[in-house]
């Protein structure tokens, strides 16, 4: 049985694309904080974001080990 193609993706760049989507997803989680009016949906998306933001840095670890001293190379935020 043959691996599932990558469809040109390398590792590097597929960790890029997943430190995007957790930035992008912990902005949007403080954002709904900042707007939430109850004080546990609040806490909850602030949970969420800190969440996101230790998966951020545990990916920048990995990348840090992958490819030393390469700067992180992330796609450009698409949320609005």
């Amino acid at each position: 049985m043959s691996p599932e193609p990558t469809h040109g993706l390398t590792a590097l760049e597929a960790l890029g694309i997943a430190i995007r989507a957790d930035i992008d997803a912990c902005d949007l989680y403080n954002e709904l904080a900042e707007r939430a009016e109850d004080r546990q949906i609040r806490r909850r998306f602030e949970t969420l974001a800190d969440d996101e933001r230790q998966q951020r840095e545990h990916l920048e670890m990995q990348w840090k080990d992958m490819a030393g001293t390469v700067p992180i190379q992330r796609p450009p935020s698409r949320l609005p």
